[in-house]
């Protein structure tokens, strides 16, 4: 990944944006098998924990999933994590606006 992302960077004088979208897919996998996941954390975050060393080449990373894990420990390595999806300039394009929700929401009790 990291070649990639420098290569990237360097044939288009640009940073490099990543997207990785359901992020939390193989945990919510094995999210019930107690011996299973502790490993898969270990991949996930092994996978991850390179992307510290293209902060240069990054612009941004955007990981997109269903779940905010309350312990994201496989994001431990990664700096600057911030959670943006109910944040009003990313909501609609990252997830639902609070106003979407609470639409849907109306609209659903009222069926």
């Amino acid at each position: 990944m990291k070649t990639l992302i420098m290569r990237a960077c360097e044939q288009t004088g640009r940073q490099v944006v990543v997207l990785i979208d359901e992020y939390d897919a193989p945990l919510l996998d094995v999210m019930h098998e107690e011996e299973n996941l502790p490993v898969l954390r270990n991949v996930i975050r092994n996978f991850y924990s390179p992307l510290k060393a293209c902060e240069p080449y990054l612009r941004f990373v955007l990981l997109i999933g269903i779940t905010t894990f309350s312990q994201p420990s496989i994001f431990s390595e990664l700096n600057n994590n911030t959670n943006v999806s109910m944040d009003e300039p990313y909501a609609s394009d990252c997830s639902m606006t609070r106003g979407e929700i609470q639409e849907r929401m109306y609209n659903t009790i009222e069926c």
